[in-house]
């Protein structure tokens, strides 16, 4: 914002996870425009993190995180536990909006919603 060369992107993130018992679930990253404030000073590492998460640098910390997602949607259950409740795949996508240079010196308002029109898949872990 207050840069001379402004981030031009927005991302945000959505895994689909599917468990051995069948059952499908949809993590997404939050949501900033939805937060109130404290939400947002709460979330405000995770939503950094996420930022930088995408890039090829970071790949050594997908697997991981891929674990991480599908133990959040479903807490209390350990992989290693109930063997027909684990996760048998993880698929994360990126989401991600493009902000348009300002026209005539005048950025967008930032209470204007820029879509996102543009989702690839990051990577798909298997588990066994």
């Amino acid at each position: 914002m207050f840069s001379p060369y402004p981030d031009g992107q927005n991302h945000r993130f959505r895994a689909e996870i599917k468990y051995a018992d069948g059952e499908q679930r949809t993590w997404e990253s939050p949501d900033w425009r939805s937060l109130s404030t404290g939400q947002m000073y709460w979330k405000y590492r995770l939503v950094n993190f996420l930022d930088s998460f995408w890039g090829i640098a970071s790949e050594p910390t997908w697997e991981p995180f891929a674990a991480y997602i599908a133990h959040s949607v479903r807490p209390g259950i350990p992989f290693n536990e109930r063997p027909s409740e684990r996760p048998r795949e993880v698929r994360v996508i990126i989401e991600q909006a493009v902000i348009e240079p300002p026209a005539d010196g005048v950025w967008q308002s930032h209470n204007q919603v820029t879509p996102y029109n543009e989702s690839w898949v990051l990577f798909t872990k298997k588990y066994p």
